[in-house]
Formats: structure tokens, C-alpha cells, sequence
């Protein structure tokens, strides 16, 4: 009960700040999808604390920065932890197989696809360019 209370609080001091309120979650939401937090029940504060709208866009907004992020952060500063990564694990050879012959397509698959969202933005770090 305590607990609630207190993530009920909070929301409600995030939500009085009108758009400076939303642009801290976009940017905390940014950061908690580097991390590969699960996001739902983030998601669903910003709906309670901005109201559907809102917390929608922000949450879109958040998440999307969020993963770019990752990627690059896997392209750049990660990239032989990565790299290390994917010559250990057959799965994500087969992935970057198939991004190298259908980049669009295995995309779309992988976005949409149940595995967590840290493998999702760092999985897709790890693939070749395609050119």
C-alpha cells in the first residue's frame, strides 16, 4: 500500500509539470530502453500521469530514441563486446545471414518478434551494414 501510494505521488508531481514533466519521461524512458528494461508497465505510468495522448507520444518518442541509441551504442562503443557476442552464438550468425540477404524483411521480423527488447536493439547492432 505504501508502495503504491508512492509511485501514485510521483506520478502526479511528473504530470504537474505539464510538457516539461513529459520531456523528463521521453528522456528517462530513452535511458531505461538503453538498459533493456522491460517498458510496459513504464508505458503504462505515462498514460496514468499524461492521459493516453500524451503518454503515447511520449512513450514513442522514448522508446524509438531509445532504441537508436542502443543501436549505436552497439555499432560504436560496444562493438567488439558485440562482435565477441556474435561469433559465440549460432542464432545470431543465422540473423545476420539473413539481414545480409533480406535487410528489410528480417528487420521487421526481428522488431516485431517476442524476443526482449535488449537482444532487439543490441541484436540488430550486431549485424553487417547493409549496402
Amino acid at each position: 500500500e505504501k508502495l503504491r501510494k508512492n509511485i501514485i505521488q510521483q506520478l502526479n508531481e511528473v504530470a504537474e509539470q505539464g510538457h516539461r514533466g513529459l520531456v523528463a519521461y521521453i528522456v528517462g524512458f530513452s535511458f531505461w530502453e538503453v538498459c533493456g528494461l522491460p517498458t510496459s508497465v513504464v508505458e503504462t505510468a505515462a498514460g496514468m500521469a499524461f492521459g493516453f495522448r500524451q503518454g503515447l507520444l511520449g512513450s514513442f518518442i522514448g522508446k524509438t530514441w531509445g532504441s537508436i541509441m542502443a543501436f549505436l551504442f552497439g555499432r560504436t562503443l560496444l562493438s567488439r563486446v558485440v562482435q565477441i557476442q556474435m561469433e559465440k552464438n549460432e542464432t545470431l550468425q543465422l540473423i545476420d545471414k539473413s539481414v545480409a540477404r533480406h535487410p528489410f524483411k528480417s528487420a521487421l521480423i526481428v522488431r516485431y518478434s517476442v524476443f526482449p527488447q535488449l537482444f532487439k536493439n543490441f541484436g540488430l547492432s550486431m549485424t553487417r551494414p547493409v549496402s
